[in-house]
């Protein structure tokens, strides 16, 4: 989105903020209850809703490492977290898979290169 300087421009700002109330947006239509919270089944409905097919173990292992409070599912902040970190993933996933086939094979420095894109 930005260049990495730690300042955007005012079109940044707009398409940051055009992707933050997208979010919030989305959190709330998940969050049933108004609590301002999505539980696990919640969590898994929006995932699911936004197209992403994970295995339960895959799920478990996101909600552990977006759950930082260990409460069972998410807050705004983690939901956004989550979400960039499936889009993020997404577009690295898909650079790799040119064939478009759902999947690819990685050598091991591949994968550690890709890794750290993950965790930029």
């Amino acid at each position: 989105m930005g260049d990495r300087s730690g300042r955007i421009t005012f079109n940044e700002f707009q398409s940051l903020h055009q992707y933050i109330t997208s979010m919030q947006n989305g959190f709330r239509a998940c969050d049933k209850d108004n609590s301002g919270f999505l539980d696990s089944r919640e969590v898994e409905q929006a995932v699911t809703t936004s197209g992403y097919t994970l295995t339960p173990q895959t799920f478990a292992a996101l909600m552990q490492k977006f759950d930082r409070n260990r409460r069972g599912g998410l807050t705004l902040d983690g939901y956004i977290e989550l979400c960039c970190f499936l889009g993020t993933s997404r577009n690295i996933f898909a650079s790799y898979d040119t064939q478009r086939r759902g999947s690819v094979t990685f050598s091991f420095d591949q994968f550690i290169y890709v890794s750290n894109l993950m965790h930029a």
